[in-house]
């Protein structure tokens, strides 16, 4: 056994690491982004595969979307693997996937022509509804329409020059002040400002507009919060992220609660159902509310942000709905279920 893992250097990575190093398992950490990778990983005989990486590396867009295949047809046993990793950042995949596997989620529109999205506006909308592009994280690409001359102008964006789907280095800047000062680490943002400014210009300067289609999903009202659930195999984590002030979205928001006495029961057997569903090693969902209290899947990722987002919780879930009020690494049961199910 063998394990290459990707020199992200994110809290992802530097987990598998520890993991390797407590556990004796033979590691190299590599380059995802080397044109010579299946030369590399078959002259050194790798059996594991396991990279993370996030909407903030524009090299993204360039390759990773079919890299998983690729290695697991070499025999590689690969994290994240195909079917955690193709509907990634894609929220149209996503909505053709919770359609095809009866997935409970709001409800979803998309059009792909003007005048289809149009005469939908004209006869069928029921506002306010929300916008979204289909990539993003943070809620930088989601809009309340509260009107048709407002959605009539995202029309016209979308099948004109399109929309930019990357936010600025200092967008939302009020909400991201409030979460460092919370988490009191600004040394580190300071330390890291030079590169993210850097990695913000190539991701403008390499990903094109987003054009060529409408997608609206329904809006929800009175959720004053969403919760995101976390399902690494036969565990699960939640939380509570409340909405930011005078709007109606939480991702992003910096604004959340640990409680175990608040979660949901029933949206973690939807989690959990969904993830076996859906074949995935690893999967976070955001719930919200309809107007009969019944939980609703508005979008997934196969990441969370590393770090206190998920170690705050008090404690893990197993499938059986019993709660478990201990620490438990989601990262770490990544590489222990992908070197258990070898």
């Amino acid at each position: 056994m063998k394990v290459f893992i990707h020199k992200s250097g994110d809290a992802f990575t530097k987990s598998w690491i520890e993991y390797c190093k407590e556990n004796g398992v033979n590691y190299v950490l590599g380059e995802l982004f080397d044109s010579n990778l299946i030369q590399e990983l078959r002259k050194a005989n790798i059996t594991h595969v396991l990279f993370h990486i996030g909407t903030n590396d524009y090299k993204t867009e360039l390759i990773t979307k079919f890299l998983p295949k690729v290695i697991e047809s070499e025999g590689i046993k690969v994290f994240p693997d195909f079917n955690t990793y193709w509907h990634y950042d894609d929220k149209l995949k996503q909505k053709y996937l919770f359609e095809h596997l009866n997935i409970p989620h709001g409800k979803m529109e998309v059009f792909y022509e003007k005048e289809t999205a149009k005469n939908w506006i004209e006869s069928k909308a029921d506002f306010p509804f929300v916008f979204k592009l289909k990539k993003g994280a943070g809620s930088y690409n989601v809009k309340l329409v509260n009107n048709k001359n407002e959605a009539y102008k995202f029309v016209s964006q979308m099948f004109g020059k399109g929309i930019d789907p990357m936010p600025s280095t200092f967008n939302d800047i009020r909400t991201k002040v409030r979460k460092h000062s919370k988490k009191r680490n600004w040394i580190q943002v300071i330390k890291r400002l030079p590169s993210t400014l850097k990695n913000n210009f190539l991701l403008r300067k390499s990903v094109l507009n987003e054009r060529g289609y409408f997608y609206t999903q329904k809006f929800y009202p009175d959720n004053g919060f969403d919760v995101r659930v976390v399902v690494v195999g036969n565990k699960a984590w939640s939380l509570r992220r409340y909405v930011r002030e005078n709007d109606f979205r939480a991702s992003g928001s910096g604004n959340m609660i640990y409680d175990k006495n608040l979660v949901d029961k029933e949206l973690l057997k939807i989690a959990f159902d969904s993830a076996d569903k859906m074949r995935s090693q690893s999967i976070a969902f955001d719930f919200i509310y309809d107007s009969d209290k019944k939980p609703k899947i508005i979008e997934c990722s196969y990441c969370w942000p590393s770090g206190p987002f998920l170690e705050d919780c008090e404690g893990y879930w197993d499938k059986g709905l019993n709660h478990f009020n201990e620490f438990r690494s989601a990262e770490k049961e990544i590489i222990i279920n992908l070197l258990k199910n070898s």
